[in-house]
């Protein structure tokens, strides 16, 4: 009998000693946090919230431009590229502003305008690709429109005999008189129709009406004009 229970003594110390390696197992892994029980679905919480930030983003993306946001938008490309464009109507290209104190440069039967914004061809060039596609830009800047002078930049803007002064005014735009349409929103792009009233100089009554087609689109983090046609 006496035995037997040193028998049943030493299975019960072994059973005790497994007991103390098992809690002192599980209390080395929560100190470690090797088990968390706040967070055991770690891994399927990080899963989904991958999938709802996608989800945002890909929501995002895909949002339509508004016809309030195209408009703003057209407003501040379109001016660029027509003013570019005016090279193709016989007037001068963009040249920003003029300094209206200067002299007129004029060589053979060309006469250039000062402008007061830029100092050379490729700082043009650089600002109108803020705007407008490089492929427009190509098609319609010409590069004989301009005179790099004594680190000044000049645009042609009549040929001789000519009225300059009225030239100067006879072709600006009353932005009261401007009307934008945009069509085809989309999420990175959209059309847009410019229809302009020119004004003659004094009586102050149109003179031309302008209307353009267009198309904006995204490239690059920005919006510039890919397409241009009017009915000029």
């Amino acid at each position: 009998m006496g035995k037997r229970k040193k028998r049943k003594s030493n299975v019960g110390a072994i059973i005790m000693i497994i007991v103390i390696v098992l809690l002192s197992l599980f209390v080395y892994l929560l100190a470690t946090k090797r088990i968390d029980f706040n967070n055991k679905n770690d891994d399927l919480v990080e899963d989904n919230t991958n999938i709802d930030n996608n989800k945002n983003n890909n929501d995002k993306n895909d949002k339509t431009i508004s016809k309030e946001e195209a408009i703003t938008i057209s407003k501040e490309k379109m001016p660029v590229m027509i003013s570019l464009a005016n090279q193709k109507r016989g007037l001068y290209g963009y040249c920003g502003e003029f300094d209206e104190d200067a002299d007129f440069l004029t060589i053979g039967n060309d006469t250039y305008d000062l402008s007061s914004e830029f100092k050379s061809v490729s700082e043009v060039k650089k600002y109108l690709k803020e705007s407008i596609s490089s492929e427009l830009i190509n098609e319609y800047f010409d590069n004989n429109k301009y005179q790099e002078k004594d680190g000044k930049l000049y645009c042609m803007v009549a040929h001789k005999g000519v009225d300059l002064a009225y030239l100067r005014n006879e072709n600006m735009i009353n932005n009261g008189n401007t009307k934008y349409d945009v069509l085809n929103l989309g999420n990175d792009s959209f059309d847009v129709e410019v229809v302009i009233s020119y004004y003659s100089v004094g009586d102050n009554t149109p003179s031309n009406l302008l209307t353009i087609s267009s198309k904006i689109e995204k490239i690059d983090g920005k919006y510039v004009v890919t397409k241009y046609s009017d009915n000029v």
